[in-house]
């Protein structure tokens, strides 16, 4: 995968010999993938509300898109919603994926309820114009799209997460969906691996609760054996 290449790539341009990693959502899973192909070029892992199984999270992502249909009186969708995310059938995980975001869009000004505990905590948006936010989204499509098509993204990293050395954080909000309960069981059988839950945060802790998150954050990259209080 390029975008692998291209970081470490960019540690050797730096001539840092060990650097330290922090990955949200779909940049936990990268993480993973990095750790794995060169685990002596890392120091120490953050994973913000990741991913390491697009099959388990687009299900987990399924059911709180489904519960929220509900809510909005979309009962027939939600229906649909809840029988494709509880399917024994087979069904690939590309299909698991995309008719995730099919579902997600039918919520229009309400999606962000499936990530974000608070809707009217967050980003600032008013910092850019809509045609630069426009731009900004158009990149993420084209970056998603040609990993999509490379279609390692649909591979589980849960078994290269289990025998990972380093000493690793996940961070997560109570209400985030996507790091769902088999993953964090998996990740709880990590050798170094720590759990810190930020109460009342949805998936985007960094933002939603930015001074704790900071304050977690130093304390682990920064303190030898950290003892992290998990709230």
């Amino acid at each position: 995968m390029d975008i692998i290449e291209d970081c470490e790539t960019l540690r050797e341009h730096l001539n840092i010999r060990r650097w330290s990693l922090i990955g949200h959502s779909f940049g936990g899973f990268l993480s993973v993938m990095y750790a794995s192909q060169y685990p002596d070029s890392i120091e120490r892992i953050i994973f913000e509300g990741p991913t390491f199984d697009f099959e388990l999270t687009s299900r987990s992502l399924l059911r709180k898109t489904a519960l929220l249909l509900e809510q909005s009186g979309k009962y027939k969708e939600a229906g649909e919603c809840r029988k494709l995310a509880d399917t024994e059938e087979s069904v690939s995980i590309r299909e698991l994926t995309e008719k995730y975001m099919a579902y997600s869009d039918l919520l229009g000004g309400e999606r962000m309820k499936i990530y974000k505990h608070d809707l009217d905590s967050g980003v600032d948006y008013s910092f850019y114009s809509d045609e630069e936010w426009e731009t900004f989204y158009d990149r993420s499509d084209i970056h998603y799209n040609l990993l999509r098509e490379e279609g390692k993204i649909f591979d589980s990293l849960l078994a290269d997460l289990k025998v990972l050395p380093h000493e690793m954080l996940l961070l997560m909000g109570d209400s985030d969906p996507v790091p769902c309960p088999i993953q964090i069981a998996v990740f709880n059988e990590t050798k170094n691996g720590r759990i810190y839950r930020f109460k009342d945060c949805g998936h985007t802790p960094h933002y939603e609760s930015p001074q704790e998150f900071t304050r977690v954050v130093t304390q682990f990259l920064t303190v030898q054996k950290t003892a992290l209080n998990d709230k």
